[in-house]
């Protein structure tokens, strides 16, 4: 909320420090959602409250022309903040690069619409100061020597695809070096450097809107950049924070992005959970991987079984689940293993579905999908109680073909893909039954129910 500053207006003073700043105390009113997000300016200075401990502060800043914001926090509280275009999709976050606990997110952004989120961690409350500051084009770098042959986004050097090259050198140490890549096909682009120079460098396309970064994901002190890309023109900046000479590769590997992908980074990780449960609930594209027009649990349990098929095997300590398990069980693991800000995002998920999962009334057993079928097929159920799931399932005659133990289930739904019983059409022994009418049981706790179905071959 608000700082109680001032009652009905606002009232800014202004000050000199390294540049020109407006400082202003802000009214009561309320500000904590999207909607009622206050305006705020570039280059100015605010001071807000956090009071409750579950308040938050939303504020909206207009981006007149691209270049180089900053938003940064100063005071006593441990502060995070969250920034979305005007789409209300996450750009950005942050937590504790300012000063102490104080956030201080810095990014390339485009002329728009975009809003900010304050919130508290742990509890506390009380008064800080928010400031803005923006540096119109300055969101591309470029070489301080005029006369430096590529040492701007106009002068990029051609590079050829799944090429390298050792001529490359950063000196003085402000020097820039920009590459052009060409690339005709979708595909994974992928640009590192070797050598002993501590290098960074950031990606843009045609429209210098900047795609990603990296410092010191490369091997040592070097740069990996890998994104998924369209066929296109795009850019490579190349800085350094020593002098010396460098290798530059550039690899390309055509093909479609796994949708499981969201960030395009070529590589499925809790990153991918992050943006999808930053969207949820949302119609947008960002986040949405079965492509069903809107963020929702389908898009959570698609990201989680990749990430416990994936990631679980060839990271150390991550969990592993099945993925039988209900989504917020599931959900509840990768909050342990997250990072302190990425658990935050999703424990705000977790809640959502919590608050989402109201138990069945009566425990049931639906009809299986698809029927007839050939040669395997999903069967949903609900259920009211906590209890044991054991599905069995029969031939025409009373035999038992197969037994699918599901194990301990808390109430709910079970009946998308990601939930339900499945059965390939095989029998105990892993051999493919016949054609003909079959039927299967649910027994639950005491709840026992019987169904038919039909492969065809």
């Amino acid at each position: 909320m608000r700082s109680r500053l001032a009652f009905s207006i606002v009232s800014c003073s202004l000050f000199l420090s390294v540049a020109l700043l407006t400082v202003c105390a802000v009214n009561s009113l309320a500000n904590d959602t999207l909607e009622t997000a206050d305006d705020i300016n570039v280059d100015s200075t605010y001071v807000y409250k956090i009071d409750p401990v579950d308040d938050q502060d939303w504020l909206r800043i207009e981006i007149q022309t691209a270049g180089l914001f900053e938003v940064w926090s100063e005071g006593g509280l441990d502060l995070y903040v969250n920034l979305y275009d005007s789409n209300d999709e996450l750009v950005d976050g942050n937590d504790d690069s300012g000063q102490d606990l104080n956030f201080s997110l810095e990014i390339a952004l485009s002329a728009g619409t975009y809003y900010i989120q304050v919130r508290s961690l742990f509890g506390g409350t009380g008064e800080y100061t928010l400031k803005t500051r923006h540096v119109p084009g300055g969101h591309l770098p470029q070489a301080d020597d005029p006369e430096d042959p590529n040492g701007s986004w106009e002068k990029a050097a051609d590079f050829a695809l799944n090429s390298a090259d050792d001529n490359w050198q950063i000196n003085p140490v402000e020097d820039v070096d920009w590459l052009r890549v060409e690339v005709v096909d979708i595909g994974f682009l992928e640009i590192y450097s070797r050598s002993t120079v501590d290098t960074y460098a950031l990606l843009t396309n045609s429209d210098q809107e900047i795609l990603i970064s990296d410092d010191d994901s490369g091997y040592s002190l070097d740069f990996r950049i890998g994104f998924y890309v369209d066929p296109g023109i795009y850019y490579v900046a190349i800085q350094g924070y020593s002098t010396g000479q460098y290798t530059v590769h550039v690899e390309f590997t055509p093909g479609p992005r796994n949708p499981r992908d969201v960030n395009y980074d070529g590589v499925i990780d809790v990153n991918d959970l992050i943006l999808v449960a930053s969207n949820f609930g949302k119609e947008t594209s960002s986040g949405d991987v079965n492509d069903d027009g809107i963020v929702d649990r389908e898009d959570i349990s698609l990201v989680l079984d990749a990430l416990e098929a994936n990631e679980a095997d060839s990271t150390p300590g991550a969990p592993l689940f099945e993925n039988k398990s209900p989504i917020t069980e599931r959900l509840k693991q990768w909050i342990n293993y997250a990072n302190r800000d990425d658990a935050i995002v999703l424990e705000q998920l977790l809640e959502t579905l919590l608050s989402q999962e109201v138990a069945p009334s009566e425990t049931a057993l639906l009809a299986n999908y698809p029927n007839p079928f050939n040669p395997e097929t999903w069967i949903p159920y609900r259920l009211s109680v906590p209890t044991d799931v054991t599905i069995t399932i029969y031939t025409a005659n009373g035999r038992v073909v197969r037994t699918l133990a599901i194990g301990y289930q808390l109430p709910g739904i079970y009946e998308t893909q990601q939930r339900a019983a499945y059965w390939d059409g095989r029998n105990s022994l892993g051999e493919p039954v016949a054609s003909g009418v079959y039927f299967y049981s649910l027994t639950a706790g005491d709840f026992i129910a019987t169904r038919k179905m039909l492969i065809q071959k």
